[in-house]
């Protein structure tokens, strides 16, 4: 602060007030957000030298109750800011919804008293006690308690688990892809903003996408702020608002999401921090968290950035019958919910003692999201499903699709008559692909999609579609030749691949092509 005189009398007993109740502190990611930490229940308050602020409230309202001389508002501005020249030199690390110290996780109940529910790897029950003095709960304004069960019931976790399989209408090991998730949101909190994973829920009309989003947010943190917003409608500055102000977001329809949408969701999913310019400012920057739940939904979502799919737990439901109204399916989620969650917990439980005796095998994991792959593997074990290999197999398929939606696959075989059994230079395969990547391009052929733009940018690209175009039982080969112009192109039929007469042949599933008249 430019100011560094010592406060008149009445700042000195208001910041003596604050001091007493509050531990001040720093945001130690975004290094510019000051908080009030309350020393009983650890939730933190924003810090800042306003009228509006509910701090400058709590004082006015504390000097009116046991003091004759009211302070004036220059004595609670000055205390405020005297207060955040002490928060300058104490940083904090703030949570949400799950911190992790050493083995063991503490869970926010969002109790006024300061209680949070404990899970350890090294005790054989969970337990409510007061939340560290190392954690500071950042919470929403309209966040309540969560109501424990007391005593902690006795419940059969597998029971449980297999209730929780029937209301989202899915079988156990899906199920048990949907409880890896919540687990894993809750015991491998990303750093200290706690950052949810990214999800992906895919299934045809009926598979209770919008379902199953709303009883797992329910499961993990019912009292979050929740919104749905359709993806064609959402803009980068409206997910940084949302992302900001802590809720789970669920965007429909994820297919028609723009680009510079699936790079925010980027950052959101590593804990990241969105910088602006302050208003009314030339030169002082502004930092907030993007720090919230988001699940993506859709029928097929088609072809994904590679950034994005890297970072995404990609969950296929299936369709079932509906056995029961919307009405009833929610008056029984209310009668289970309190049993579901100590399930949850219980298992949070059991995946901590796991990971803590390295009982989970490490063997033959993917190179993407181990963290979440071995939670998986460790609920299969606690509940004798598949989860991991149906999930792994919803992996191979989703880079088939990854594949089979790319521009070049799809200009190739969309012009495949034109290259059959021919050699071209990388000039000329441009030139005969060149039509249908303006198609492609205008977005009449459904989707809008980036196509090359060069002969340069089309070799580079050969690479990534090669692995699809054998699978369909094309054979492409790079002939070297001098430097990038003097390589070229052989396309034919795989070896062992038979073309029908037109009477037999069988008409391949050509959803992806829609609009090309193939």
């Amino acid at each position: 602060m430019k100011d560094n005189a010592m406060p008149p009398e009445n700042d000195i007993e208001l910041l003596a007030r604050l001091e007493k109740d509050y531990d001040l502190g720093y945001d130690a990611q975004t290094e510019d957000r000051y908080y009030a930490v309350d020393k009983k229940s650890r939730i933190a308050k924003p810090l800042e030298p306003s009228t509006n602020s509910e701090l400058y409230r709590e004082l006015q309202l504390a000097s009116r109750l046991d003091r004759d001389t009211l302070p004036t508002q220059r004595n609670l501005i000055a205390a405020l800011q005297h207060a955040m020249q002490i928060a300058s030199k104490n940083p904090l690390i703030l949570s949400q919804r799950a911190c992790r110290i050493g083995d063991d996780v503490w869970y926010d109940l969002k109790d006024d008293d300061g209680n949070a529910l404990r899970i350890s790897a090294d005790r054989t029950n969970l337990s409510v006690e007061r939340t560290p003095d190392s954690v500071c709960w950042l919470r929403g304004s309209t966040m309540k308690k969560i109501e424990m069960p007391d005593p902690l019931p006795i419940i059969d976790p597998k029971s449980q688990f297999r209730r929780f399989a029937d209301l989202i209408r899915q079988d156990d090991n899906t199920a048990a892809q949907l409880i890896a998730v919540a687990v894993h949101c809750l015991i491998h909190p990303a750093g200290p903003s706690s950052q949810p994973p990214l999800v992906l829920l895919e299934g045809p009309q009926g598979s209770g996408k919008s379902t199953t989003s709303l009883l797992l947010h329910d499961l993990t943190d019912p009292e979050t702020n929740r919104v749905e917003i359709s993806a064609a409608c959402l803009t980068v500055e409206t997910l940084q608002m949302l992302a900001s102000m802590h809720m789970q977001i669920v965007l429909g329809n994820a297919s028609k999401m723009d680009k510079k949408v699936f790079d925010t969701l980027c950052v959101m999913v590593t804990g990241g921090v969105s910088t602006t310019r302050k208003l009314y400012s030339q030169t002082e920057m502004a930092s907030w968290r993007l720090h919230c739940q988001a699940i993506l939904t859709g029928i097929s979502i088609g072809r994904l950035p590679e950034d994005i799919v890297s970072r995404m737990i990609h969950i296929d439901l299936m369709p079932s019958a509906r056995s029961m109204t919307e009405a009833k399916l929610w008056r029984i989620w209310d009668e289970s919910s309190p049993a579901l969650r100590m399930m949850l917990w219980r298992t949070c439980q059991r995946v901590l003692r796991m990971e803590h005796d390295d009982e989970i095998p490490s063997d033959n994991l993917g190179a993407r999201l181990r963290d979440y792959e071995m939670t998986l593997r460790a609920v299969d074990m606690i509940f004798n499903t598949n989860g991991e290999s149906t999930w792994l197999s919803t992996l191979d398929m989703e880079q088939h699709e990854q594949g089979s939606d790319d521009p070049v696959y799809m200009a190739i075989v969309h012009r495949w008559d034109k290259l059959k059994d021919k050699t071209f230079t990388g000039e000329e395969l441009y030139a005969e692909l060149r039509p249908t990547f303006t198609l492609l391009a205008s977005g009449n052929a459904g989707t809008q999609r980036v196509v090359p733009g060069s002969a340069r940018s089309l070799s580079a690209s050969m690479a990534r579609v090669l692995p699809v175009l054998a699978s369909a039982g094309i054979d492409v080969t790079l002939i070297p030749g001098g430097g990038h112009k003097g390589r070229k192109w052989q396309f034919r039929l795989a070896a062992g691949v038979l073309e029908l007469p037109p009477d037999q042949l069988v008409g391949p599933d050509q959803r992806a092509f829609d609009g090309m008249d193939v």
